[in-house]
């Protein structure tokens, strides 16, 4: 019986290696430590012989196979897959390629995305994320590449394992920055082709998830619920603002009491804390004011608004308001970012 995904994910090393068969001679061989390596078996003049493809995850059941049906139709002219395999190997090492490496061009990408004055120029927070996703997703299999030299096939060996456990979205956001990186290489003159282009529109369609948010005959009873609550009351006073103010949990907990003016009653929060770097300007009701001035004698020795009880020079943790949602009991129901949507 052919194999399907699923099985071989869940294939397990055993105290001595294995082989799981799929169909026409292909075959995933496991070892002790766990490791998959796809082998094709076949006759060539009445001989046994054996063709090496590569590892699992890097080859997916889908690649494997076709690795195996071209090496039929090398097999079935009278040539030696295997041999044909190392031939190749040789013939690239003698014409090594010369130029700029996929890690290289991505560096350089990532470097010019930061830098200031520049159209969307990124955080460095947001710089490491995106470094961080090309060294696991992308760097081991195509880094040390010269990118002109990369192909199609590549870019899909690094994304079908990602989309075959069903994580697309992190397939999603890796593609855009491999595409990303070709298209900086190409205006550079580091290559040609773009060999990620195209590969989007193919890739599977993720199930659309809505946060959990209040619906309006449900909020009276989250307020009676959140004013009786009698846990941590600063991170308490962070659920309310949101209501109060549409503000994101992550730059409520960046507010510092410089930013307010009580006197003109506003909230003046700088480019360097909001999320689109842009500079913004919140009206408060008299309800926020009330929260701030309740807040004063408690974190107003802190440069934070919503300063951590424990660290006063930190702001609340990011789960700090999530947890005051699941012990006032809805979990579920809503989230404190799903909060913006009731708004």
């Amino acid at each position: 019986m052919p194999l399907t995904n699923l099985k071989i994910k869940n294939a397990k090393p055993k105290d001595k290696p294995y082989k799981l068969y799929d169909s026409e001679g292909l075959s995933l061989h496991v070892s002790k430590t766990g490791k998959k390596v796809w082998r094709y078996k076949f006759k060539l003049n009445n001989k046994e012989k054996s063709l090496t493809i590569g590892s699992y995850p890097a080859i997916g059941l889908h690649d494997a196979r076709e690795y195996r049906d071209k090496a039929y139709i090398l097999k079935s002219r009278g040539i030696d897959p295997a041999e044909e395999k190392q031939i190749q190997k040789i013939e690239n090492k003698k014409v090594a390629p010369t130029g700029k490496t996929f890690k290289e061009v991505a560096l350089a990408w990532t470097d010019f995305k930061s830098l200031p004055n520049t159209k969307r120029s990124w955080k460095p927070s947001h710089k490491k994320d995106v470094i961080n996703s090309l060294e696991k997703g992308a760097f081991p299999e195509i880094g040390d590449k010269v990118i002109s030299t990369i192909t199609i096939d590549d870019v899909e060996s690094i994304l079908n394992p990602i989309i075959e456990r069903g994580a697309l979205e992190v397939a999603e956001r890796l593609l855009g920055r491999i595409e990303a990186t070709f298209r900086y290489g190409k205006i550079k003159r580091w290559c040609t082709e773009n060999s990620a282009d195209g590969l989007r529109e193919y890739m599977p369609k993720k199930k659309t998830k809505h946060m959990a948010y209040l619906k309006k005959n449900s909020l009276p009873k989250f307020l009676a619920d959140l004013d009786s609550y009698q846990g941590d009351f600063v991170c308490k006073s962070a659920v309310k603002f949101v209501l109060l103010t549409h503000i994101r949990t992550k730059e409520i907990r960046g507010l510092e009491w410089s930013f307010v003016d009580f006197e003109e009653r506003l909230l003046n929060i700088p480019a360097s804390v909001m999320k689109m770097d842009i500079s913004q300007t919140v009206p408060l009701s008299n309800q926020a004011i009330q929260i701030l001035k309740s807040l004063q004698p408690i974190t107003g020795s802190s440069p934070y608004i919503f300063a951590s009880l424990i660290q006063m020079k930190k702001s609340i943790s990011e789960n700090g308001m999530l947890s005051v949602i699941y012990r006032m009991g809805y979990k579920g129901e809503t989230t404190v970012h799903g909060l913006r949507s009731t708004y």
